[in-house]
């Protein structure tokens, strides 16, 4: 997010150590909303030759509630402006829309693996009534094209000695 597109007052999401081009983080990953009161430059260094917008932020919880230390103070940081990503809204809604996402591929995947759980076992005890022993038979969950039947198992199957 650019310098001056930061406004005093408004709450924004604060990515400390922010990689470039970095724009979105889980919000379970180091990502805090914070409430601009501040927006100034300043030399990051003595030998540093240009300045550099920093911006001094109030901590806030979730909720919007400032954070307090131990000490029962607020917490007040100064950090780099190339360090806010984004106002907190847009983040937030984004972020539960990917949540949301997530979940519905963890479903999807785990029904997918019990689909394929019911019809691995159908096979082996479709194999089993006609006589090739169970545990001769090996399904690759890796790779569910793949079906091995022991060699010993096989000569069972077949009647050979």
């Amino acid at each position: 997010m650019n310098a001056q597109d930061i406004w005093v007052g408004h709450d924004y999401v604060w990515f400390p150590e922010r990689g470039r081009g970095e724009s979105y983080r889980p919000s379970t990953r180091n990502v805090h909303r914070v409430k601009a009161m501040r927006v100034f430059k300043r030399k990051n260094s003595y030998y540093a030759e240009r300045l550099s917008t920093f911006v001094e932020v109030h901590m806030l919880n979730v909720e919007g509630v400032p954070r307090v230390d131990r000490e029962g103070k607020e917490m007040i940081r100064e950090v780099a402006a190339r360090e806010i990503v984004s106002s907190w809204d847009e983040y937030w809604n984004e972020d539960q829309v990917r949540r949301a996402e997530q979940l519905k591929r963890d479903e999807e995947r785990e029904r997918n693996e019990e689909l394929r759980k019911q019809e691995n076992e159908l096979i082996i005890s479709r194999l089993d009534m006609r006589g090739l022993p169970r545990d001769a038979v090996k399904i690759s969950y890796y790779n569910d094209n793949v079906i091995t039947i022991s060699r010993e198992g096989m000569k069972k199957w077949l009647k050979i000695s």
